[in-house]
């Protein structure tokens, strides 16, 4: 595994291995995330943007707020 995760770490209530997975993303200038959800089980994602990681005048904006479901391919999810 790259990132040496589990998804039920991912989804634990004990946010330390997600805290040392964010610490290696941060050193290797990784800025934007797509992981699991503890928010929305079993298989819920978020976006993770390390703000700090973002390049001079990078931006993002929300447009509108639709389902990931309508958004992304079915293999994606």
């Amino acid at each position: 595994m790259e990132w040496e995760i589990t998804k039920d770490e991912l989804l634990s209530l004990d946010h330390s291995a997600c805290q040392r997975l964010a610490q290696r993303l941060r050193k290797k200038k990784i800025s934007v995330v797509r992981t699991y959800s503890a928010a929305d089980p079993p298989d819920g994602r978020t976006i993770v943007v390390f703000s700090e990681c973002l390049k001079h005048k990078s931006q993002f904006r929300i447009k509108e707020k639709v389902s990931l479901v309508q958004l992304l391919p079915s293999a994606l999810l």
